[in-house]
């Protein structure tokens, strides 16, 4: 399945014809580009699987992109600032849940142990929704110090963190693209997340695309 089929046809084709091409980025070179892995907590992935598709797609373009020379960044959730809006926005109880499970210690806050991280791979917090956001996380300036121009985005939730990750992406100059297949979240949501981006910030691929542009 290539990415631009989780979007509406008249979507692709309306992009293809203003853009004259059907992606906004049709190359990666692996030494510019980071793998984005957002939020992939237990907090998140209690009820995925062992043979989660997106769980094995994340590791396989782990893999690929270190061996090409790319980096591979896990981001995971921080206390959010401004809890008198977040409380209002989602609700007392969901708000301090959610609190909870991001604080050092708790169980929920650590990444999936069925994913396999490096020590030599970037590991950041943020303090909101977005990984990009200025002063919420300090991945942009490592990305930058490595030379980094293209961010791929994966994780959960799709049209929540991976989606505010990649508008702020593209807002601080880096092509961002969204992996359909290596994110978790509602499938109506997921799909118009991905429409978002590919309409505005970005573009959007399939695991296996990103691979073969990577030359793996």
């Amino acid at each position: 399945m290539h990415g631009l089929d989780w979007l509406p046809p008249k979507l692709v084709a309306r992009m293809s014809t203003r853009r004259g091409r059907a992606h906004a980025f049709d190359s990666l070179r692996p030494q510019w580009t980071a793998l984005i892995v957002v939020d992939m907590t237990r907090l998140f992935t209690a009820d995925l699987p062992d043979d989660s598709v997106v769980l094995a797609n994340i590791d396989s373009l782990a893999k690929v992109l270190r061996h090409a020379g790319g980096a591979v960044a896990w981001v995971r959730p921080a206390d959010p600032p401004h809890l008198e809006l977040v409380e209002a926005v989602l609700g007392r109880e969901p708000s301090a849940r959610y609190r909870a499970a991001m604080m050092a210690g708790d169980e929920r806050a650590a990444l999936d142990d069925r994913l396999y991280p490096r020590s030599a791979d970037l590991h950041v917090t943020k303090r909101g929704y977005s990984a990009f956001f200025p002063g919420a996380c300090d991945l942009p300036e490592k990305l930058q110090a490595r030379g980094i121009d293209t961010v791929l985005i994966a994780g959960a939730i799709a049209n929540v963190c991976c989606e505010a990750s990649a508008r702020d992406a593209f807002a601080r100059g880096f092509r961002a693209v969204m992996l359909a297949d290596a994110m978790i979240g509602n499938p109506d949501e997921h799909r118009a997340a991905l429409a978002a981006i590919y309409r505005n910030f970005g573009d959007v691929r399939s695991t296996a695309e990103a691979i073969a542009l990577l030359g793996g």
